[in-house]
């Protein structure tokens, strides 16, 4: 028991040195790593998304969509690649989009916006007749996107990733 109590204390003791010194708790951001610090002095812009993206995507369909597509809910996936400009243009996109058993392999282009914190959104219109919206973060110094789609037919995550220049 003196031996818990001891690790305790000098835990306590700890905190209480931190709080003393640095005026903050150990759970403030600029406690955590450097990678905070970092995320919080990086800027994005549309030049942050240049170059060839694979896409990689999942999730449900929730409305219902025409015919021949199934009744929902029914699973989503996506595989493909993506070129933007750097300008917030979609040059092109395909892609092969498996919906709940219905393969469709259609082509894109579109638009998108880089905000100064790295949030953004993209809009694609399909070849498949589809207009689809997605709000996404640029991570990796643009290697990489994280998007979820915002329109009310569907759940759906989506990741781009750099594949060329």
């Amino acid at each position: 028991m003196k031996t818990l109590w001891r690790v305790t204390l000098g835990v306590l003791t700890g905190i209480v040195t931190t709080v003393f010194i640095l005026g903050k708790t150990p759970t403030s951001p600029r406690m955590l790593g450097a990678s905070v610090v970092r995320a919080e002095e990086e800027s994005c812009s549309v030049a942050s998304l240049h170059g060839t993206y694979a896409i990689h995507a999942q999730g449900t369909i929730v409305g219902q969509l025409p015919p021949p597509f199934p009744a929902p809910p029914f699973p989503f996936g996506e595989a493909g690649i993506v070129k933007l400009d750097g300008a917030g243009l979609v040059l092109s996109g395909k892609s092969t989009v498996n919906l709940g058993g219905v393969v469709l392999q259609p082509t894109a282009t579109g638009s998108y916006t880089v905000n100064s914190d790295c949030t953004g959104t993209i809009t694609i219109k399909s070849s498949a007749g589809f207009v689809l919206h997605d709000s996404i973060v640029v991570t990796d110094r643009g290697r990489r996107t994280v998007e979820v789609q915002t329109d009310p037919f569907a759940v759906i995550t989506r990741t781009l990733e750099k594949i060329e220049d």
